[in-house]
């Protein structure tokens, strides 16, 4: 049943967004977060609703990005409870990436960005 609902799609793990810092630009906006309890499964992973949450605290000041916009997310290492988690925004043009980091590293990452014509 799986392989046929997949329509033929392989399922692929190559990351699509860069993870390193973007050093040539200044973050606009960076934010400490505190996931609660309630944000993990029984296994400790965080919910993917929960991590969408920073994409709507930017969505509330980024109201162009609303609606006909695109959106990628990628999970680059676990966030784990009680970890300390800050999140910085990084604008380029019409778009931006919002990285996701428990200190230096990088753990998810979002894009935003314009709908394609």
């Amino acid at each position: 049943l799986w392989g046929e609902a997949s329509g033929g799609r392989r399922v692929r793990s190559r990351l699509v967004l860069d993870p390193v810092p973007i050093e040539s630009l200044a973050p606009v906006a960076t934010e400490k977060w505190a996931p609660r309890l309630r944000d993990f499964d029984a296994l400790g992973h965080l919910n993917n609703a929960a991590a969408w949450e920073i994409v709507e605290e930017r969505l509330a000041v980024r109201r162009d990005l609303r609606g006909g916009a695109r959106y990628v997310v990628e999970h680059i290492g676990p966030v784990e409870p009680g970890e300390q988690v800050t999140w910085s925004v990084h604008a380029t043009g019409d778009d931006e990436s919002i990285r996701v980091r428990i200190g230096d590293e990088v753990r998810l990452m979002f894009w935003m960005g314009p709908a394609l014509a």
